[in-house]
């Protein structure tokens, strides 16, 4: 079961890379209401992704034997969240700078308190948000982890979390400091995602872990459809309102469909050995996948914008995916050069 489980993470992780990246490409093409849409809900591969890493961390680290390992453990993690950030940083004003006809910068600023924020995770740079999130995520990992048996604590650390996305719905006031306070509402997912891995290492047949994860995101739907239907939303049906930091009607909806995205995950089509090889490969590369679309993506909507590019969704989609794919392709092998 444990291999079968973890297939299954490997392709919501991939669903939700593959997510990401429509979603940033789309965010340049709003003016049809489809992309629209399409867009706003897509908004849940945030959550899928933080739950697959959870999950994943929860198979490989079930034991922490004392501080010390955790202390060693931290510090893997901080390299292993950090670099790729840091090389990509640097990568895309590098290629700015030198570049300035085919790249215009998106996302960055010519400015040093710019640069010192995003360096320092406070600011800047706006994707900065998720390998701030992971490090958050690692902090509290294995404290979990060790409080995972303590069925109290581990309840009132999930409801207080829930408690305090109730309060981020109230108000407008913590949005500023959404960096600060985001850990808070997003400990759910972790703990969600460590439960979901507990639960399902237990159990017999496949079947149960299908069904405990059609009830959850069935309840999750309902739920967030009722404070569609029942709550001001502070004058927003947009996820992304709802996403810095996250409220209830966000955490609802984005475990609801990764839940149910997850089941598609168990279909014997996805089995197959060319499918799989693809799965695993976008979401073992996913983390370096998010960093490097962002700068296919500048390279792209600046053509567009001074007119050397087709101005077509459809072309910028295929494109970004492309490019991004053989510029990761590329760097792997040249790695796998280096070592040797």
């Amino acid at each position: 079961m444990k291999k079968n489980r973890i297939e299954e993470t490997d392709f919501l992780r991939a669903i939700s890379t593959i997510g990401f990246i429509v979603v940033h490409v789309l965010s340049f093409n709003l003016a049809s209401g489809y992309n629209h849409y399409i867009w706003n809900y897509l908004h849940f591969v945030e959550v899928g992704f933080v739950f697959c890493s959870g999950y994943v961390l929860a198979a490989r680290y079930q034991n922490f034997a004392n501080w010390q390992e955790i202390r060693l453990w931290y510090g893997k993690r901080l390299v292993r969240l950090l670099v790729p950030f840091y090389i990509y940083l640097l990568a895309h004003y590098v290629i700015w700078f030198l570049l300035p006809i085919y790249f215009s910068g998106i996302g960055l600023k010519k400015s040093l308190p710019f640069l010192l924020q995003s360096v320092f995770l406070v600011g800047g740079v706006e994707l900065g948000w998720l390998p701030l999130l992971f490090l958050q995520m690692a902090i509290l990992f294995p404290i979990f982890m060790m409080i995972r048996k303590k069925k109290f604590a581990f309840a009132l650390v999930a409801i207080l979390s829930l408690a305090t996305a109730g309060i981020f719905m109230l108000t407008p006031f913590f949005r500023p400091y959404y960096r600060f306070v985001m850990w808070i509402p997003w400990s759910f997912v972790l703990l969600f995602s460590i439960s979901a891995y507990l639960k399902e290492s237990g159990d017999k047949k496949k079947l149960e872990s299908i069904i405990r994860r059609l009830l959850v995101g069935l309840v999750a739907l309902v739920l967030f459809i009722l404070l569609f239907l029942f709550w001001d939303t502070k004058g927003s049906t947009n996820l992304t309102s709802h996403k810095y930091p996250p409220d209830l009607y966000f955490l609802f909806y984005g475990i609801g469909m990764s839940s149910l995205v997850s089941l598609i995950g168990y279909l014997d089509f996805f089995k197959r050995s060319f499918i799989r090889r693809i799965i695993m490969y976008v979401s073992k590369q996913s983390y370096t996948l998010f960093f490097v679309h962002f700068i296919v993506l500048d390279f792209v909507i600046t053509g567009v914008r001074r007119n050397y590019l087709p101005d077509h969704i459809w072309f910028q989609m295929l494109s970004v995916f492309l490019l991004s794919f053989l510029i990761v392709a590329v760097f792997n092998k040249r790695k796998k050069l280096l070592i040797k």
